[in-house]
Protein backbone atom coordinates (compact mmCIF):
# COMPACT_ATOMS: atom_id res chain seq x y z
CA UNK A 1 0.00 0.00 0.00
CA UNK A 2 1.21 3.62 -0.59
CA UNK A 3 2.26 5.57 2.25
CA UNK A 4 2.19 9.10 2.81
CA UNK A 5 4.70 11.09 0.63
CA UNK A 6 7.80 12.96 2.16
CA UNK A 7 7.46 15.23 -0.03
CA UNK A 8 4.24 16.87 0.44
CA UNK A 9 3.66 18.01 3.04
CA UNK A 10 2.70 21.33 5.52
CA UNK A 11 4.43 22.77 8.51
CA UNK A 12 3.04 23.39 11.77
CA UNK A 13 4.61 24.52 14.33
CA UNK A 14 4.20 23.66 17.93
CA UNK A 15 1.00 24.98 20.31
CA UNK A 16 0.77 28.94 20.75
CA UNK A 17 0.89 29.75 24.48
CA UNK A 18 -1.57 31.92 25.71
CA UNK A 19 -1.37 35.43 23.52
CA UNK A 20 0.79 38.17 25.47
CA UNK A 21 -1.14 41.22 24.97
CA UNK A 22 -4.72 41.49 22.90
CA UNK A 23 -3.16 44.48 21.41
CA UNK A 24 -0.80 42.73 19.69
CA UNK A 25 -1.84 41.17 16.17
CA UNK A 26 0.02 38.81 13.91
CA UNK A 27 3.01 41.71 12.38
CA UNK A 28 3.61 41.09 9.12
CA UNK A 29 7.13 40.49 10.38
CA UNK A 30 6.18 36.70 11.02
CA UNK A 31 3.61 36.36 7.62
CA UNK A 32 6.93 37.37 5.61
CA UNK A 33 9.02 34.77 8.00
CA UNK A 34 6.29 31.94 7.22
CA UNK A 35 5.88 32.67 3.85
CA UNK A 36 9.41 32.41 3.40
CA UNK A 37 10.65 29.26 5.52
CA UNK A 38 7.50 27.67 4.36
CA UNK A 39 8.56 28.16 0.58
CA UNK A 40 11.62 26.64 1.73
CA UNK A 41 10.44 23.13 3.33
CA UNK A 42 7.87 23.22 0.50
CA UNK A 43 10.80 22.27 -1.84
CA UNK A 44 9.16 24.10 -4.45
CA UNK A 45 6.12 21.69 -4.32
CA UNK A 46 2.68 23.39 -4.51
CA UNK A 47 0.67 20.75 -3.91
CA UNK A 48 -2.83 21.94 -2.88
CA UNK A 49 -2.98 18.58 -0.08
CA UNK A 50 -0.48 20.62 2.06
CA UNK A 51 -0.99 23.29 3.90
CA UNK A 52 1.32 25.57 6.09
CA UNK A 53 0.71 27.34 9.52
CA UNK A 54 2.92 28.48 12.36
CA UNK A 55 2.20 28.49 15.91
CA UNK A 56 4.28 29.61 18.81
CA UNK A 57 6.62 28.83 20.44
CA UNK A 58 8.98 26.11 19.73
CA UNK A 59 9.84 22.80 21.73
CA UNK A 60 13.51 22.60 23.44
CA UNK A 61 15.09 19.53 23.17
CA UNK A 62 16.92 17.93 25.43
CA UNK A 63 19.02 15.43 24.18
CA UNK A 64 17.50 11.87 23.90
CA UNK A 65 18.50 8.44 23.86
CA UNK A 66 17.51 6.09 21.83
CA UNK A 67 18.73 3.36 24.49
CA UNK A 68 16.62 4.80 27.02
CA UNK A 69 13.19 3.57 27.63
CA UNK A 70 11.91 6.68 29.11
CA UNK A 71 13.25 8.37 25.84
CA UNK A 72 11.42 5.66 23.73
CA UNK A 73 8.32 6.23 25.45
CA UNK A 74 8.45 10.20 25.75
CA UNK A 75 9.08 10.15 21.68
CA UNK A 76 6.14 7.68 20.80
CA UNK A 77 3.88 9.91 23.42
CA UNK A 78 4.94 13.26 21.32
CA UNK A 79 4.20 11.98 17.95
CA UNK A 80 1.22 10.62 18.62
CA UNK A 81 -0.17 14.37 19.01
CA UNK A 82 -1.96 15.15 15.48
CA UNK A 83 -2.63 18.75 15.07
CA UNK A 84 -5.77 20.07 14.53
CA UNK A 85 -7.11 22.10 11.73
CA UNK A 86 -5.93 25.64 11.12
CA UNK A 87 -3.33 28.40 10.60
CA UNK A 88 -2.19 27.42 14.38
CA UNK A 89 -0.97 24.83 15.55
CA UNK A 90 -3.23 22.88 18.68
CA UNK A 91 -3.17 19.15 19.46
CA UNK A 92 -5.88 17.28 18.69
CA UNK A 93 -8.86 15.91 21.28
CA UNK A 94 -8.01 12.18 20.40
CA UNK A 95 -4.67 10.93 19.86
CA UNK A 96 -3.95 9.41 16.76
CA UNK A 97 -2.92 5.94 17.40
CA UNK A 98 -6.91 5.96 18.59
CA UNK A 99 -7.93 7.15 15.88
CA UNK A 100 -6.79 5.04 13.99
CA UNK A 101 -7.24 1.94 15.95
CA UNK A 102 -11.16 3.05 15.45
CA UNK A 103 -11.02 2.90 11.58
CA UNK A 104 -9.53 -1.02 12.11
CA UNK A 105 -12.08 -1.58 14.17
CA UNK A 106 -15.02 -0.02 12.99
CA UNK A 107 -14.64 0.62 9.31
CA UNK A 108 -16.87 -2.25 6.81
CA UNK A 109 -14.61 -3.16 3.78
CA UNK A 110 -16.85 -4.07 1.00
CA UNK A 111 -16.38 -7.10 -0.81
CA UNK A 112 -16.74 -6.93 -4.76
CA UNK A 113 -14.59 -9.44 -6.38
CA UNK A 114 -13.38 -12.17 -3.94
CA UNK A 115 -9.37 -13.64 -5.39
CA UNK A 116 -8.61 -17.00 -6.86
CA UNK A 117 -6.31 -18.85 -4.92
CA UNK A 118 -3.45 -17.81 -7.33
CA UNK A 119 -4.23 -14.18 -6.95
CA UNK A 120 -4.40 -14.66 -2.89
CA UNK A 121 -0.92 -15.99 -2.71
CA UNK A 122 0.42 -13.52 -5.25
CA UNK A 123 -1.44 -10.62 -3.08
CA UNK A 124 -0.23 -11.97 -0.23
CA UNK A 125 3.73 -11.92 -1.22
CA UNK A 126 3.10 -8.27 -2.15
CA UNK A 127 1.77 -7.70 0.97
CA UNK A 128 5.00 -8.68 2.51
CA UNK A 129 7.40 -7.13 -0.39
CA UNK A 130 5.70 -3.61 0.60
CA UNK A 131 5.05 -4.32 4.49
CA UNK A 132 5.94 -1.28 6.54
CA UNK A 133 8.64 -1.75 8.87
CA UNK A 134 10.55 -4.21 6.40
CA UNK A 135 14.12 -3.60 5.53
CA UNK A 136 13.14 -3.38 1.67
CA UNK A 137 10.72 -0.56 2.82
CA UNK A 138 13.11 1.00 5.41
CA UNK A 139 15.73 1.53 2.93
CA UNK A 140 13.33 2.45 0.74
CA UNK A 141 12.11 4.88 2.85
CA UNK A 142 15.72 6.08 3.73
CA UNK A 143 16.72 7.29 0.35
CA UNK A 144 12.90 8.59 -0.68
CA UNK A 145 13.75 11.07 2.76
CA UNK A 146 17.37 11.73 1.70
CA UNK A 147 15.78 12.58 -1.98
CA UNK A 148 13.39 15.21 0.01
CA UNK A 149 15.83 16.49 2.29
CA UNK A 150 18.20 17.65 -1.30
CA UNK A 151 14.77 19.15 -2.64
CA UNK A 152 14.73 21.43 0.54
CA UNK A 153 18.37 21.89 0.25
CA UNK A 154 17.94 23.18 -3.18
CA UNK A 155 14.88 25.21 -2.70
CA UNK A 156 17.00 27.17 0.25
CA UNK A 157 19.50 27.59 -1.79
CA UNK A 158 17.41 29.14 -4.34
CA UNK A 159 15.90 31.28 -1.63
CA UNK A 160 19.44 32.67 -0.56
CA UNK A 161 20.10 33.50 -4.01
CA UNK A 162 16.86 35.60 -4.47
CA UNK A 163 17.90 37.18 -1.21
CA UNK A 164 21.68 38.09 -2.18
CA UNK A 165 19.55 39.64 -5.79
CA UNK A 166 20.70 36.67 -8.13
CA UNK A 167 17.19 35.42 -8.65
CA UNK A 168 16.16 31.93 -8.95
CA UNK A 169 19.08 30.49 -10.53
CA UNK A 170 18.23 27.77 -12.95
CA UNK A 171 21.68 25.67 -12.07
CA UNK A 172 21.81 25.72 -8.10
CA UNK A 173 24.84 24.21 -7.00
CA UNK A 174 22.14 21.80 -5.04
CA UNK A 175 21.29 20.24 -8.52
CA UNK A 176 24.19 17.43 -8.79
CA UNK A 177 22.91 16.46 -5.25
CA UNK A 178 18.93 16.28 -6.22
CA UNK A 179 20.20 14.07 -9.28
CA UNK A 180 22.23 11.82 -7.08
CA UNK A 181 19.53 11.09 -4.39
CA UNK A 182 16.67 10.39 -6.78
CA UNK A 183 19.45 7.84 -8.64
CA UNK A 184 20.29 6.17 -5.13
CA UNK A 185 16.44 6.30 -4.23
CA UNK A 186 15.53 4.01 -7.29
CA UNK A 187 18.51 1.72 -7.28
CA UNK A 188 19.80 1.51 -3.80
CA UNK A 189 15.80 1.92 -2.17
CA UNK A 190 14.48 -0.03 -5.17
CA UNK A 191 11.88 2.36 -5.71
CA UNK A 192 10.60 0.29 -8.98
CA UNK A 193 10.15 -2.54 -6.51
CA UNK A 194 8.57 -1.29 -3.77
CA UNK A 195 6.02 1.15 -6.26
CA UNK A 196 4.85 -1.96 -8.19
CA UNK A 197 4.59 -4.42 -4.99
CA UNK A 198 2.38 -1.41 -3.61
CA UNK A 199 0.47 -0.91 -6.41
CA UNK A 200 -0.29 -4.77 -6.63
CA UNK A 201 -1.75 -4.71 -3.36
CA UNK A 202 -4.17 -1.69 -4.29
CA UNK A 203 -5.29 -2.99 -7.35
CA UNK A 204 -6.43 -6.75 -5.17
CA UNK A 205 -7.37 -4.61 -1.66
CA UNK A 206 -10.02 -2.82 -3.88
CA UNK A 207 -11.70 -6.44 -4.94
CA UNK A 208 -11.04 -8.22 -2.01
CA UNK A 209 -10.15 -6.05 0.75
CA UNK A 210 -10.39 -8.32 4.05
CA UNK A 211 -6.78 -9.80 3.61
CA UNK A 212 -5.53 -5.86 3.87
CA UNK A 213 -7.62 -4.93 6.67
CA UNK A 214 -6.44 -8.16 8.89
CA UNK A 215 -2.77 -7.40 7.89
CA UNK A 216 -2.90 -3.50 8.73
CA UNK A 217 -4.71 -4.79 12.32
CA UNK A 218 -2.22 -7.07 13.19
CA UNK A 219 0.62 -4.35 12.29
CA UNK A 220 -1.41 -2.31 14.79
CA UNK A 221 -1.89 -4.50 17.32
CA UNK A 222 1.74 -5.72 17.26
CA UNK A 223 2.94 -1.82 17.61
CA UNK A 224 1.55 -0.98 21.22
CA UNK A 225 3.97 -0.03 23.43
CA UNK A 226 3.07 1.35 26.89
CA UNK A 227 0.51 3.97 26.60
CA UNK A 228 1.55 5.01 22.82
CA UNK A 229 2.30 3.16 20.08
CA UNK A 230 6.01 2.76 18.31
CA UNK A 231 7.41 5.50 16.43
CA UNK A 232 10.28 5.68 14.04
CA UNK A 233 12.24 8.51 12.78
CA UNK A 234 15.20 9.24 10.62
CA UNK A 235 17.15 10.05 11.06
CA UNK A 236 16.90 8.36 14.77
CA UNK A 237 16.95 10.17 18.08
CA UNK A 238 20.35 9.62 18.82
CA UNK A 239 21.43 11.53 15.71
CA UNK A 240 19.29 14.51 15.51
CA UNK A 241 21.94 16.87 16.89
CA UNK A 242 24.90 15.28 14.99
CA UNK A 243 26.65 18.19 12.39
CA UNK A 244 25.28 16.21 9.27
CA UNK A 245 22.14 17.15 7.55
CA UNK A 246 21.90 20.93 8.38
CA UNK A 247 20.51 23.54 6.40
CA UNK A 248 21.15 27.02 6.74
CA UNK A 249 18.50 29.77 6.40
CA UNK A 250 17.96 33.41 6.66
CA UNK A 251 15.31 36.03 6.80
CA UNK A 252 15.51 39.80 6.71
CA UNK A 253 12.53 41.53 7.62
CA UNK A 254 13.21 44.24 5.00
CA UNK A 255 12.35 41.94 2.27
CA UNK A 256 10.43 43.97 -0.34
CA UNK A 257 9.64 40.90 -2.35
CA UNK A 258 5.52 41.04 -3.12
CA UNK A 259 3.06 38.16 -2.42
CA UNK A 260 3.71 37.23 -5.86
CA UNK A 261 7.12 35.96 -5.22
CA UNK A 262 6.03 33.69 -2.74
CA UNK A 263 3.98 30.52 -3.11
CA UNK A 264 0.49 31.74 -3.04
CA UNK A 265 -0.43 28.67 -1.29
CA UNK A 266 1.60 29.86 1.75
CA UNK A 267 0.77 33.73 1.63
CA UNK A 268 -3.12 32.30 2.20
CA UNK A 269 -2.38 31.09 4.93
CA UNK A 270 -0.35 33.40 6.52
CA UNK A 271 -3.09 36.05 6.13
CA UNK A 272 -4.81 34.36 8.99
CA UNK A 273 -1.57 33.73 10.82
CA UNK A 274 -2.40 34.66 14.55
CA UNK A 275 0.90 34.74 16.98
CA UNK A 276 2.09 37.51 18.60
CA UNK A 277 5.65 38.77 19.26
CA UNK A 278 6.33 37.27 22.93
CA UNK A 279 4.35 34.63 24.86
CA UNK A 280 5.22 33.08 28.44
CA UNK A 281 3.94 33.43 31.95
CA UNK A 282 4.65 36.87 31.67
CA UNK A 283 1.44 37.58 30.05
CA UNK A 284 -1.44 39.35 32.29
CA UNK A 285 1.33 39.27 35.33
CA UNK A 286 1.96 43.00 34.74
CA UNK A 287 5.57 42.68 33.72
CA UNK A 288 6.23 44.38 30.16
CA UNK A 289 7.79 43.19 27.11
CA UNK A 290 8.12 46.38 25.33
CA UNK A 291 11.95 45.70 23.97
CA UNK A 292 11.15 42.49 22.63
CA UNK A 293 8.34 43.80 20.89
CA UNK A 294 10.35 46.28 18.92
CA UNK A 295 12.03 43.89 17.09
CA UNK A 296 8.43 43.30 15.07
CA UNK A 297 8.86 46.77 14.41
CA UNK A 298 12.74 46.80 13.39
CA UNK A 299 13.19 46.58 9.67
CA UNK A 300 16.96 45.94 10.41
CA UNK A 301 15.87 42.23 12.43
CA UNK A 302 17.56 39.57 10.69
CA UNK A 303 17.23 35.83 11.98
CA UNK A 304 19.13 32.91 10.74
CA UNK A 305 19.84 29.73 11.90
CA UNK A 306 19.91 25.81 11.12
CA UNK A 307 17.18 23.55 9.70
CA UNK A 308 17.56 19.85 9.60
CA UNK A 309 14.18 17.59 8.69
CA UNK A 310 13.48 14.83 10.79
CA UNK A 311 10.88 12.28 9.13
CA UNK A 312 8.29 9.83 10.88
CA UNK A 313 7.50 6.54 10.45
CA UNK A 314 5.21 4.58 11.75
CA UNK A 315 5.45 0.92 10.59
CA UNK A 316 1.81 0.08 10.96
CA UNK A 317 -0.15 3.42 9.22
CA UNK A 318 -0.91 2.87 5.24
CA UNK A 319 -1.79 6.02 3.99
CA UNK A 320 -3.99 3.99 1.16
CA UNK A 321 -6.52 3.84 3.93
CA UNK A 322 -7.35 7.28 3.37
CA UNK A 323 -7.79 7.37 -0.11
CA UNK A 324 -9.40 3.89 -0.79
CA UNK A 325 -13.24 4.41 -1.28
CA UNK A 326 -14.01 0.48 -0.57
CA UNK A 327 -15.38 0.64 2.77
CA UNK A 328 -17.24 3.02 5.16
CA UNK A 329 -17.41 3.55 8.47
CA UNK A 330 -19.78 4.38 11.26
CA UNK A 331 -18.29 6.69 13.63
CA UNK A 332 -18.33 9.92 11.46
CA UNK A 333 -15.69 11.46 9.31
CA UNK A 334 -12.28 10.86 9.11
CA UNK A 335 -11.38 14.21 7.36
CA UNK A 336 -13.53 16.19 4.64
CA UNK A 337 -10.73 18.08 3.13
CA UNK A 338 -11.63 21.26 4.13
CA UNK A 339 -10.78 20.85 7.85
CA UNK A 340 -13.71 19.10 9.47
CA UNK A 341 -13.49 15.43 10.85
CA UNK A 342 -11.28 13.86 13.73
CA UNK A 343 -8.33 13.67 11.73
CA UNK A 344 -7.70 16.51 9.35
CA UNK A 345 -3.76 16.61 9.17
CA UNK A 346 -1.20 13.67 9.55
CA UNK A 347 2.65 14.24 10.49
CA UNK A 348 4.67 13.09 8.59
CA UNK A 349 8.05 14.84 9.87
CA UNK A 350 9.40 18.02 11.59
CA UNK A 351 11.66 20.61 11.71
CA UNK A 352 14.22 21.12 13.96
CA UNK A 353 16.25 24.30 14.38
CA UNK A 354 19.38 25.13 16.37
CA UNK A 355 21.82 27.99 16.20
CA UNK A 356 19.49 30.55 15.70
CA UNK A 357 20.32 34.01 15.78
CA UNK A 358 18.54 37.50 15.96
CA UNK A 359 20.39 40.64 15.04
CA UNK A 360 18.84 43.99 15.02
CA UNK A 361 19.59 47.59 15.46
CA UNK A 362 16.83 47.59 18.56
CA UNK A 363 19.04 44.51 19.86
CA UNK A 364 22.70 46.38 20.18
CA UNK A 365 20.64 49.80 21.68
CA UNK A 366 18.40 47.85 23.90
CA UNK A 367 19.77 43.94 24.83
CA UNK A 368 20.19 44.31 28.30
CA UNK A 369 16.61 45.25 28.77
CA UNK A 370 15.54 42.54 26.12
CA UNK A 371 17.72 39.80 28.29
CA UNK A 372 16.17 40.99 31.44
CA UNK A 373 12.46 40.14 29.75
CA UNK A 374 13.89 37.06 28.32
CA UNK A 375 15.63 35.60 31.42
CA UNK A 376 12.08 36.78 33.58
CA UNK A 377 9.94 34.63 31.15
CA UNK A 378 12.07 31.70 30.61
CA UNK A 379 9.36 29.63 29.01
CA UNK A 380 8.57 32.80 26.51
CA UNK A 381 8.76 32.79 22.92
CA UNK A 382 9.16 35.14 20.19
CA UNK A 383 7.15 34.52 17.31
CA UNK A 384 7.91 30.73 16.63
CA UNK A 385 10.65 30.24 18.91
CA UNK A 386 11.26 29.16 22.41
CA UNK A 387 13.98 31.08 24.05
CA UNK A 388 14.52 29.35 26.77
CA UNK A 389 17.34 31.14 28.25
CA UNK A 390 17.34 30.67 32.09
CA UNK A 391 18.12 33.24 34.75
CA UNK A 392 21.47 31.30 34.83
CA UNK A 393 22.28 31.11 31.69
CA UNK A 394 25.40 32.68 30.06
CA UNK A 395 24.81 36.11 28.08
CA UNK A 396 24.83 34.88 24.84
CA UNK A 397 26.00 36.64 21.89
CA UNK A 398 27.04 39.08 24.16
CA UNK A 399 30.77 38.50 23.30
CA UNK A 400 30.16 38.33 20.02
CA UNK A 401 28.21 40.98 18.78
CA UNK A 402 25.99 43.65 21.07
CA UNK A 403 23.33 43.33 18.49
CA UNK A 404 22.49 39.52 18.56
CA UNK A 405 21.12 37.27 20.79
CA UNK A 406 21.65 33.86 20.26
CA UNK A 407 19.87 30.37 21.13
CA UNK A 408 22.35 27.53 20.53
CA UNK A 409 20.19 24.87 21.55
CA UNK A 410 18.14 22.64 18.99
CA UNK A 411 14.19 23.09 19.16
CA UNK A 412 11.75 21.52 17.35
CA UNK A 413 10.62 24.24 15.12
CA UNK A 414 7.75 22.85 12.83
CA UNK A 415 5.49 19.89 12.48
CA UNK A 416 5.35 19.20 8.47
CA UNK A 417 2.12 17.55 7.37
CA UNK A 418 -0.07 16.51 4.78
CA UNK A 419 -4.06 17.59 4.25
CA UNK A 420 -5.86 14.13 4.60
CA UNK A 421 -7.94 13.57 1.94
CA UNK A 422 -11.95 12.91 2.17
CA UNK A 423 -11.94 10.16 3.77
CA UNK A 424 -14.09 7.73 4.07
CA UNK A 425 -13.52 8.76 0.19
CA UNK A 426 -16.77 6.99 -1.12
CA UNK A 427 -18.94 8.86 1.75
CA UNK A 428 -17.57 11.77 1.83
CA UNK A 429 -18.86 14.43 -0.82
Amino acid sequence: MKRIRPVAFAVTLIACAPLAAQTYQTSDVWRKFYARLAGAARGGHRDPNMMLCLGAPGLPLKPLDSGRAADVAYLNELLDREPAYGPAYAPGRVPFSRIWGDVLQLHKADLLDPLTPGEQAEYGKALQQSRPGSSTVNKYNKYEADYAGALFAREVERWENLAKGSGFTNQPNTNAKVSEAKDRWLTEGRKSFVAAARNLTGEYAGRDPGPWWKHLAEDYRDARAGNAYRVATFPPMNQWAADAGWVKFSFKASDSRSPERFNALDVRAAQGLKINGFTGPGAGTGYEVKKIYALLTDPTLEITMELKRVFIYRAWVDWQVFVNDKWTWGNGVVSDEKGGGTLPLYADSFILARRVKFKARSIEASRPEMMQEIRANPDGGFGPFALAVASSAPDIGAREDPGVIELPSPQILAYCCSIVPKCPARTVK
